[in-house]
């Protein structure tokens, strides 16, 4: 089992708000997975990483699924904001997670479970929430992201 250290960052786009009380307001914003790391890297300025442990060497492809919602209230709507839900070894287990993602959002159910490989190497079933579910929130977009480990 390798720690794999991926990286992502959520910047805002455009930002566009009313002069008046409880006016109207809009953001969008761009998510982005930018790369999966052995070690720990020297994060950019807005940069985040979430670590996982998986059966990996230098050289691999891994898989990342994102979510990509909106959200907001009566005034307003941020769009393209994104959650980093899982890091996978396989294509197949990410296809899986986000089939499983798929059918909660179309079940309408609060949470999402799928399988992962634990750090011994068993598979274990993991639970997230499903960012679909609230009030305000609509899911726009589910990514699954190829990166070679550095």
């Amino acid at each position: 089992m390798a720690k794999v250290f991926l990286c992502f960052s959520q910047q805002l786009i455009e930002d566009i708000k009313s002069d008046e009380q409880f006016g109207s307001w809009s953001k969008t914003y761009q998510f982005d997975v930018h790369g999966a790391y052995l070690e720990q890297p020297l994060l950019e300025s807005g940069a985040e990483s979430d670590t996982f442990a998986l059966p990996v060497k230098p050289g691999d492809s891994i898989y990342s699924l994102s979510v990509i919602f909106s959200s907001g209230d009566s005034y307003g709507t941020a769009r393209g904001k994104g959650e980093l839900v899982w890091c996978f070894p396989t294509y197949e287990a990410a296809e899986a997670a986000e089939k499983a993602y798929q059918d909660a959002i179309a079940l309408g159910e609060c949470s999402v479970v799928f399988d992962v490989i634990t750090e011994t190497g068993e598979i274990q079933q993991v639970t997230v929430n499903n960012l679909g579910y609230g009030y305000h929130e609509d899911i726009q977009q589910l990514v699954i992201s190829t990166h070679s480990l550095e």
